[in-house]
């Protein structure tokens, strides 16, 4: 793909053309410390950062995580159903009234999976100060939901 067809293409094409851009220049930087994909994560996180600083946000909505992150329940009745839909509502307001950097912490961890050695790799922070920060944004929500 050139570089002309992905700048007329959705922003997340011409976004992830511009990770791997980045990732395939930085490649001589590359050091196997950590994951290859955590060290991918963290070039994307880093690009989506420069260009929220460009418009003035800085991450992706929670809504945007596909619902697919969302265990399925076989076999519950109608009643149920609704219940489970009106408390996952609950808790989409929850998570969106979070800081970004908090939501950031959530999609990395149970939307993506990473382990806390990737997630601290991602964010720029030890895996101590992350699992700090992952278990005060757990906490935040057990309280208001």
């Amino acid at each position: 793909m050139s570089t002309a067809t992905a700048a007329r293409g959705p922003p997340a094409t011409k976004t992830t053309q511009q990770v791997f851009v980045r990732a395939f220049d930085s490649l001589h930087r590359y050091r196997p410390r950590g994951s290859f994909a955590a060290w991918l994560f963290r070039i994307a996180h880093n690009l989506v950062v420069d260009v929220g600083r460009r418009k003035h946000h800085s991450t992706v909505p929670w809504d945007a995580v596909p619902d697919m992150a969302i265990p399925a329940t076989p076999d519950i009745g109608p009643e149920d159903a609704a219940l489970r839909a009106e408390q996952l509502e609950q808790l989409r307001r929850v998570v969106n009234a979070l800081p970004p950097d908090k939501r950031e912490l959530l999609v990395l961890r149970f939307g993506v999976g990473l382990s806390m050695q990737e997630m601290a790799t991602v964010i720029g922070k030890s895996v101590s100060a992350t699992q700090m920060r992952l278990s005060r944004t757990l906490e935040t929500i057990r309280k208001e939901y």
